[in-house]
């Protein structure tokens, strides 16, 4: 698989898709590509980015989503549109974009493209209070043998929605849209790093993602105590600065960090799911950048450094903590092939053959365009 990546950052919207068209249809390679993914800053109005993207490259298949940065091999911006155009090497490999309004339609689409030789990468639209009520952050899933991996799409502004765009129509909350590529072989890994700080709490919660209590008192009173009561409103930019680190009560819930995203209707809500009954720890993030040269090194044989591009979905909570910027390049000083970092609301992973919601991570995916005889 070929991979190009184009940014422009001049402010204008029509501006910047004429730039990236201009400079993909004079590239004597690319002008004939096969597959478009867009990363959108929050500045552009998705109607305008629907209405330019369909007319500019509705020619061929594409798939837009929003981010509040983007670094690459040799930029990182924070207002530049972004175009990565794949073209695929040998004739039996190919990639398709599908749409689901449902778990079971999902579930069935998956379990006819178990294997290996199949990588899925997942669009969830923000807000996603539907995404959780129907899809029940992929509540079942069992014996995945594919690669799985994705993101919420993210911006700063917390009162906006940050759709996903497929081919110039919208997909909304409630929906997601699917990317799936055929004799393409992925190692997908996540890294997270952090300190535990003071004791643990018991909690409980409901419906996966409200928190009700800590410790027999009310979530949101406890916050604010902990605050010393110095603000009346938990607003998303406080809260980002409490990650928690979960478990739940019989110790067989894999441990998880989790961020609060809000404060609706009296109660308290999380990014992804909760169970029932737990303890958490607060933790303060770390730079997790030697864990990820690690894992690159030990995990991902075959393909580093040797894929054909990869892609790191890099949680926003983390911005509060480490600078995305000084992340992306120092990921550009060890990677020589095509990459993009950017920005999540949560990141999906594949783990022990379940899929997973996670907060506070870097989780990446390296590819690497298969053919019959190749068995790396």
């Amino acid at each position: 698989m070929l991979v190009n990546i184009i940014f422009s950052e001049t402010g204008v919207l029509y501006r910047d898709v004429q730039n990236i068209f201009t400079r993909i249809e004079k590239n004597p390679v690319f002008s004939s590509y096969d597959l478009a993914i867009f990363v959108i800053p929050p500045i552009y109005d998705k109607e305008v980015v629907k209405s330019y993207l369909k007319n500019f490259f509705g020619g061929k298949p594409f798939i837009a989503f929003y981010s509040n940065f983007v670094g690459s091999n040799d930029f990182f911006t924070e207002k530049g549109l972004v175009g990565i155009f794949l073209k695929k090497a040998y004739e039996n490999s190919f990639c398709e974009i599908k749409i689901f309004e449902n778990l079971e339609g999902f579930k069935q689409y998956i379990a006819n493209r178990n294997t290996k030789s199949f990588v899925h990468l997942i669009f969830v639209p923000y807000p996603l209070v539907n995404f959780r009520q129907k899809f029940k952050f992929f509540e079942g899933f069992e014996n995945v043998k594919t690669e799985i991996s994705g993101l919420i799409t993210a911006g700063y502004d917390y009162d906006r929605e940050y759709p996903i765009i497929v081919n110039g129509k919208e997909v909304k909350d409630g929906r997601i849209a699917v990317l799936t590529f055929n004799n393409l072989k992925g190692c997908l890994a996540s890294s997270i790093n952090f300190k535990k700080i003071g004791p643990p709490f018991d909690f409980t919660s409901e419906d996966t993602y409200k928190l009700k209590t800590v410790d027999g008192q009310d979530a949101i009173d406890f916050f604010l105590e902990i605050l010393e009561r110095e603000t009346n409103e938990l607003s998303p930019e406080i809260l980002v600065g409490f990650p928690m680190l979960v478990k739940n009560e019989n110790d067989n819930y894999r441990k998880l960090v989790r961020f609060p995203k809000e404060v609706r209707d009296g109660e308290l809500i999380f990014w992804a799911n909760l169970p029932e009954k737990g303890q958490f720890h607060f933790v303060y993030l770390l730079p997790d950048r030697v864990k990820v040269k690690n894992i690159l090194k030990r995990h991902c044989k075959g393909f580093y450094p040797v894929s054909d591009f990869a892609i790191f979905f890099y949680c926003v909570g983390k911005s509060a903590f480490v600078n995305p910027k000084e992340d992306a390049e120092f990921i550009g000083k060890r990677l020589s092939i095509p990459f993009v970092i950017v920005g999540s609301y949560g990141e999906i992973f594949t783990f022990n053959e379940k899929i997973y919601m996670l907060n506070g991570s870097t989780t990446f995916l390296l590819l690497k365009e298969g053919f019959e005889n190749d068995e790396s």
